[in-house]
């Protein structure tokens, strides 16, 4: 399983050689300012919604778990892709806690 720390680790994660798309897995669990600030980040670094709509932070929510992708899109992960994936070599699983904080630390910076 390879675990991401940093969202410099996950944007290095993103640009690994290969045709398939990879993911990078977080848990936000109903836990609504790590969601804002996960949608907001995902917003300022031009991530769409995995159908292309557009990502509206104040609007959207997010689910238990979600993935940002090396597509540059987000989507909603399953309870149960979100358990098989670990040995998948294209998912990664974020320390949720950690990247977050580092969202929040990167947006206070912006504003």
């Amino acid at each position: 399983m390879k675990k991401i720390n940093s969202i410099a680790e996950m944007e290095e994660w993103f640009l690994k050689p290969g045709e398939k798309r990879r993911a990078v897995f977080f848990s936000l669990m109903n836990n609504r300012e790590r969601e804002y600030a996960f949608l907001r980040y995902a917003k300022k670094k031009e991530f769409k919604w995995i159908n292309g709509d557009e990502i509206e932070p104040d609007m959207d929510n997010c689910g238990g778990f979600m993935s940002l992708n090396s597509e540059h899109t987000m989507g909603f992960v399953s309870g149960q892709i979100y358990m098989i994936g670990r040995e998948h070599e294209y998912f990664a699983y974020a320390d949720t806690e950690m990247v977050i904080k580092e969202m929040e630390n990167y947006l206070t910076q912006l504003y």
